[in-house]
C-alpha cells in the first residue's frame, strides 16, 4: 500500500469546500529559532499543487499568490502540516498592474 501525501489528504479535506476564483494572498511564517530548517517536502508539496490546481505564484518566502479559494486553502493545510505559524489568507484586489 502507497503512503498518501499530504497533499492528497488536504485535497480530500477540501473536496466539499465550494471554489470560488478570484485573487487570494497566502502569508507564513516559520520559526527558526530552533535553527531546524524547512523541509523540502514542504516545497515539494506546493510545486505538485501547482502542477495539479495551477494558479499559484510565489510572490517571496512565506508569500504565496493564487487564483482559488480552495487552492489557498490547500496552501494554508499544508503549511500548517509542517508547522507553519501565523498563517492567513486574504482576498485580494488588483488596481494597477
Amino acid at each position: 500500500m502507497t503512503r498518501r501525501s499530504h497533499l492528497d489528504k488536504v485535497l480530500d479535506e477540501l473536496a466539499d469546500i465550494k471554489d470560488v476564483a478570484g485573487l487570494y494572498v497566502v502569508i507564513y511564517g516559520f520559526d527558526h529559532s530552533s535553527g531546524e530548517k524547512i523541509s523540502r517536502r514542504f516545497y515539494d508539496n506546493l510545486e505538485r499543487l501547482n502542477d495539479r490546481l495551477g494558479g499559484v505564484r510565489r510572490v517571496q518566502r512565506g508569500v504565496y499568490e493564487c487564483d482559488h479559494f480552495k487552492t489557498a486553502l490547500a496552501i494554508k493545510g499544508i503549511a500548517e502540516i509542517f508547522k507553519a505559524k501565523d498563517v492567513v489568507i486574504y482576498r485580494v484586489e488588483k488596481i494597477e498592474d
